[in-house]
């Protein structure tokens, strides 16, 4: 790898933390990690190790001997988890940083040995307990001594006034020993027991504690089991509502869809969209007579190219749009450019893909002409062919000191708003989702001054989201919200 190619990933790299939806994909195309519905599940979730370590450990794979230094140097802190290198790690380590990010780190030590020095380091104090208590969980369930998280689960008790809640419960979670685990329910309010009996190695031990709990705590134990026979055993002990979070968490496809019969459309929705195999998916649809739980079935299929072939069964507008927001590839969404889509459905669909593959999409001139406003969009917005405004006008001052700076935020609707959101950038100015309105965008001006240049990039802002056809409406709010900062001014 060249050292421009390096510096570009190093880049990339570091702003993985600072990411927004939209720009996922193309993040993860850019380190060829395939990304798919399991893959947005996971980062949902935020189970981003296993993703993370394979696209460092790729970075890793291609370095040169003499630019490992040089990566290691340029990485933030926050990518020290996932390095292979135990020994830079206890380095960084010893280096003045954050109890925030220490913790991440320790946690990727390869033995509790060389954890616990760290951990006494960062352990919490009354001051900063809220503050690191997750991140400390997260490092002492990592230790591989069921003794050694047992001694810090009590110290976090007794920082914690006596209180065995949540955040004490997923350590004894954690423990290896069933035995320990029961030992400790007691200290434990009948939610968090039934949390920690969940998570015994063993579907035996947890059936006699299922006759304390209420229905919903009972199925969630029933649903951890690992035998499907034991779980099927328990369902006659349910309520009807309590059965299908058990029958989706089976493993079989066969006895999930022999269920089916006994519920009503959005429970059978939940059930078929739990099985493994698409087309038995697409072959149980018409088992659903309600359209909208369809849609969801089909918004949930794995197969993207199946996703697109189907959303032609669909008329009503809201089972579309349940289909076109689960679209994640930009494959698909080219492809779905091509089918019979309103022209609101089509700036949707354009407004969520990627700049690289927008490019890709207009460098046919076939495909320029044929999707002529969009494109005008696209060039307004990412290559800034835009109509200039003419200043007529002569730049007065506002009178402000020159040590206060302000900001300004601009709402508006209208069709093109997913691209201008997508694209986070107007003349320089950010831009972002905005729920209160229909359609709506929201352009956030930088830090600003009393200036002639801030104030017609204002001017040239309005008047390319004019030419974007975005409109103010009685839902945009007319309250004016400012922050100004003021710097050594009396």
């Amino acid at each position: 790898m060249d050292r421009g190619t390096l510096d570009k990933t190093i880049k990339r790299l570091n702003s993985s933390f600072e990411l927004t939806e939209s720009e996922v994909v193309d993040f993860l195309e850019f380190f060829e990690i395939e990304c798919n519905e399991q893959i947005i599940e996971k980062l949902k979730k935020g189970e981003t190790q296993e993703i993370f370590k394979k696209i460092v450990a790729n970075i890793e794979a291609n370095l040169k001997p003499e630019d490992k230094n040089y990566f290691y140097d340029k990485i933030n802190l926050e990518i020290y988890p996932y390095i292979a290198d135990t020994e830079r790690k206890i380095e960084a380590l010893r280096k003045k940083i954050d109890k925030i990010t220490k913790a991440y780190i320790i946690e990727t030590l390869d033995s509790d040995e060389q954890k616990i020095p760290f951990i006494e380091e960062i352990f919490p104090n009354e001051k900063d307990y809220e503050e690191i208590i997750y991140n400390m969980i997260t490092v002492i369930n990592s230790l591989s001594s069921d003794k050694l998280k047992l001694k810090y689960l009590t110290r976090l008790a007794e920082l914690n006034n006596g209180k065995y809640d949540y955040k004490i419960s997923m350590i004894v979670q954690s423990l290896k020993s069933n035995e320990l685990k029961k030992q400790l329910l007691h200290k434990f309010s009948a939610f968090y027991q039934a949390e920690i009996i969940m998570t015994f190695d063993n579907d035996e031990e947890k059936i006699p504690f299922l006759d304390k709990f209420e229905d919903k705590h009972k199925a969630e134990i029933i649903k951890s089991f690992k035998n499907d026979d034991l779980k099927i055993k328990q369902l006659k002990n349910l309520k009807k509502e309590d059965t299908v979070r058990v029958i989706k968490s089976l493993k079989s496809d066969e006895e999930k869809i022999r269920y089916l019969h006994d519920f009503e459309d959005e429970d059978k929705a939940l059930i078929i969209q739990s099985l493994k195999d698409d087309e038995k998916k697409i072959e149980l649809l018409d088992r659903v007579l309600d359209n909208f739980a369809k849609a969801c079935i089909v918004a949930k299929l794995k197969n993207e190219d199946k996703k697109v072939d189907l959303i032609d069964r669909f008329k009503d507008v809201k089972c579309r749009y349940e289909i076109l927001q689960h679209i994640r590839s930009d494959e698909a969404k080219r492809k779905l450019l091509t089918k019979d889509l309103t022209e609101k459905e089509r700036f949707f669909i354009f407004g969520k893909m990627s700049k690289r593959a927008m490019t890709e999409f207009f460098s046919d001139s076939n495909v320029q002409e044929k999707y002529k406003e969009m494109y005008e969009t696209y060039q307004i917005i990412y290559e800034n062919k835009f109509n200039e405004v003419e200043q007529e006008r002569k730049y007065d001052s506002f009178g402000l000191p020159k040590s206060m700076t302000a900001g300004i935020e601009i709402e508006a609707e209208g069709k093109k708003n997913e691209i201008i959101i997508n694209a986070k950038n107007l003349c320089g100015n950010k831009t972002k989702d905005d729920g209160s309105l229909e359609n709506g965008v929201e352009v956030v001006s930088n830090v600003m001054h009393d200036t002639i240049e801030n104030i017609d990039n204002i001017y040239q802002t309005t008047s390319v989201m004019k030419q974007l056809g975005l409109k103010v409406s009685q839902r945009c709010r007319r309250t004016c919200s400012y922050r100004c900062r003021l710097f050594n001014y009396t």
